[in-house]
């Protein structure tokens, strides 16, 4: 049964948690959703700089974010992967859409290029405070060399800037130089699993990874510790000291047939 403190978190403190970009819930590793408290929500929001000392504020709280949120003519942060943005959207009043609509982007090795959309169509709408806002996304195809750039936007007279992060999708190869990941055995889970990660899910993440352009895959040790030998070392970072055992790290999977599931470690 669904708690009241958890509707109350799905209600208007849920909604001004997503609006910022605060999780109310997350999910365990058993596939069990874990949901904040009321009071952690709240705790949240007041380091975040919300005006909520306690529940009655939330309606107040929500209108002042909504406005601060549709007020702002760009995000304040933007990223065009493998440096192409190709859409740019505007938020502005109803009542200012006229135009002309342009700006420039500002390189971080202190060059310039203006853009100008190719396109402009309508999106989301909202109404705040009895005034009427459009999210307008414009077409501007802008290509960026990668780095840490800023973004100018002037529409009738309001402007807007952001931080434009152009970035790779995979980590660019180097002749002599490799990457790759790192994951402890027991979180290569997977939906096949039995609450452990084993080695049918190393493999897979070995194959993304090199996907992705990665050459390294690590993990803790997986095989047996000989605890009874002269060089043992025992470790709470080891993956059998972490997950109760080393055997369970296994291919073997249950039949589809059988009801069988592994014995919890101690």
């Amino acid at each position: 049964m669904t708690s009241a403190r958890t509707r109350a978190s799905r209600g208007p403190l849920g909604t001004l948690a997503r609006l910022y970009g605060i999780q109310t819930r997350y999910r365990t590793a058993d596939g069990r959703w874990k949901h904040a408290s009321d009071d952690t929500v709240l705790m949240a929001l007041r380091a975040y700089g919300a005006p909520v000392d306690e529940p009655r504020d939330l309606a107040d709280a929500l209108r002042e974010r909504e406005r601060e949120l549709w007020g702002r003519v760009l995000d304040l942060t933007l990223v065009a992967w493998d440096g192409v943005l190709e859409d740019l959207r505007l938020r502005l009043p109803a009542s200012e859409l006229a135009g002309p609509y342009q700006g420039v982007a500002e390189l971080e090795d202190g060059t310039e290029r203006a853009w100008h959309p190719a396109r402009v169509t309508v999106g989301r709408r909202a109404e705040v405070d009895g005034t009427e806002y459009v999210e307008l996304v414009l077409r501007i195809g802008l290509r960026l060399p990668a780095g840490y750039h800023r973004l100018h936007a002037r529409v009738a007279g309001r402007t807007g800037s952001s931080l434009l992060m152009a970035a790779p999708r995979t980590a660019p190869g180097l002749p002599d130089r490799r990457w790759g990941l790192f994951l402890p055995m027991h979180a290569v889970r997977t939906d096949r699993d039995w609450g452990l990660g084993d080695l049918s899910g190393l493999a897979e993440l070995a194959g993304w990874t090199g996907s992705m352009g990665g050459r390294v895959l690590g993990t803790l040790p997986a095989f047996a510790a000989f605890l009874d030998g002269p060089l043992f070392e025992p470790s709470p970072y080891s993956r059998s000291a972490a997950c109760s055992g080393t055997r369970r790290s296994s291919t073997s999977r249950p039949s589809p047939t059988s009801n069988a599931r592994p014995k919890p470690g101690p």
